[in-house]
Parts: C-alpha cells; structure tokens; sequence
C-alpha cells in the first residue's frame, strides 16, 4: 500500500541579510501591503456608490494594467496577483452568508510590521543540501540565505511565503509529501503525552518534566517589557522599539521550549528523561 500524500509546511528564517538583500525584501514586503490597500480602498468606495465588490478576475486585469503604467511595477507579478486572491478570500469570508464570517477586512500597517508576500513555487529557485533547503532566490532578487528549512527531496512545493518577523524574516514553503511514518510501540504500554506551560512535559502515568530556571528569567523580562510597552504613547518611535523587544522575548521564549522538546529522549529502559540539568517529579 502505497504512503498517503499529505499537505505540509516547513518554516525557516532568513540570515547574513546585506543590506541590499534587507532592502530588496522590504521593498516587496511594502509594495504586497500597497496592494492589499489600493485595492481594498477601491472596493470599499465602489461599494459606497454601487452597493457591489470586485473579484479576483477584475481587480487583476486592473493590476495589470497599473503595472503597465509604472505603478507597482518592481515588485513581483505573481505576489501582487497571490495577494488579490489573499483579499478576494477576506471579503467572501466577510460575507453575512458564509459560516467561516471573521468581519471586512482591515488596512494593513506598516508599523505591525507583519507584512508578508506569497508566490508560486515554480517562480523561485533552490540550493539544496540533501532535505535542507540553504538559498532561495525570489524573482527579482538576489539569493537569501534560510536556516532550518526542511523539505525531502522530491515534495511537490506549492507555494513559498516570506514574511516579515519582528525584526527578521523568514522564509516558509508550503508542500506535498508522503505522510510521516508512525513507529510501531515497542509495548503494549500506552503513555499519553501532554505538552503544557507549568510543565514541559505530563505523562498520563503522573511523571512531570518541569521547565528550566531560565524560562523564569525571561518571563521576568517579558512582564517588564509589557509594561513598559503598555506605558508607550501609541503611534510613537518609542512604541514601536518596545514593541520590537516585546517580540525578540517572545521569539527567544518559543526558541527555549524548541530546544528542550529536542533534547527530550528514552533511555534504554523505555522511561523519558531529560538532557538538561533538571530532573523529573512523580
């Protein structure tokens, strides 16, 4: 029986930016949240008059066309064309008669700095090194250096998304690859897992792996940073850099509890144990 093809994604994230790199994907980055506005503005004014949206279908022979007029112009085809289809979703998912409503869509801002453009596989190129994806290279750019993107050889990718991610970026490939393997257990025995935030790790059977002390020294940052964000006037430069920081805590909280599930393994006798320096609670 042949393996199930399933739907994946792997995410990995940008390194040893130039600044010409940085600037080439900022660039695309605002020209996709352009778009996005452009085009909501004008649905939103249509709609005011006529009492009607327009689709995929127009709003891209109007893309189109813009572009022939030297707006829009350096920035990706494919990802202005994938962003209309991005805000086409967001209005029918609006619609009073669809079970999925999540409200009209918004204007996208600059200062949320979670700007992001989509394109199709086929238009970006790869440097591999065996299921390790090294460089990829969107149209129009330079190739960027990625780390920890995984896709076994011979997926089909679909799609590959950049987006911005607090003061970084980061590359994530969506494809179609046979579904993992489950192991056969080794017993008969069935543990139930529970991954949680006071412990790490709760067996069914009552073991507890407890996170480490430095997990307390960054939510102590974390409580500090969001307090001091909260005091920030909204809109100012001072907002913005501590919500930069707020993030980079956020980021270096979910790199720890990465970390620790990876050293988490079975010794010989089958009962988990920790790689660390902290021991386990029955």
């Amino acid at each position: 029986m042949s393996d199930a093809i399933v739907m994946q994604a792997s995410r990995g994230r940008i390194v040893n930016l130039s600044l010409s790199r940085r600037r080439d994907l900022v660039r695309e980055l605002a020209i996709s949240r352009h778009i996005w506005n452009h085009f909501l503005a004008l649905n939103i004014r249509l709609y005011e008059r006529e009492k009607r949206f327009i689709f995929y279908n127009q709003m891209s022979a109007d893309l189109t066309r813009i572009r022939r007029h030297g707006h829009f112009s350096e920035g990706i085809a494919g990802a202005g064309h994938q962003k209309l289809k991005d805000l086409e979703k967001s209005l029918k998912d609006s619609f009073p008669s669809t079970t999925n409503r999540r409200g009209f869509p918004k204007f996208k801002s600059a200062a949320r700095r979670c700007d992001s453009f989509r394109v199709q596989a086929k238009e970006v190129r790869f440097v591999r090194c065996g299921d390790e994806i090294t460089h990829v290279s969107f149209p129009k750019m330079n190739p960027l250096r990625v780390r920890g993107l995984n896709v076994p050889l011979g997926a089909k990718m679909n799609s590959v998304t950049a987006r911005m991610d607090g003061d970084g970026f980061s590359v994530s490939i969506q494809f179609e690859a046979a579904a993992p393997r489950t192991l056969e257990p080794a017993t008969n025995v069935i543990i139930g897992v529970d991954m949680g935030l006071r412990d790490i790790v709760t067996l069914s059977d009552g073991t507890k792996v407890k996170p480490r002390k430095r997990y307390r020294r960054q939510e102590n940052k974390l409580r500090r940073a969001q307090k001091a964000l909260s005091r920030k006037q909204k809109g100012s430069v001072n907002r913005r850099r501590c919500r930069r920081r707020v993030a980079l805590i956020h980021r270096r909280i979910a790199n720890l509890r990465v970390n620790d599930l990876h050293h988490l393994f079975e010794d010989d006798r089958g009962n988990v144990i920790d790689g660390g320096d902290r021991g386990l609670e029955s």
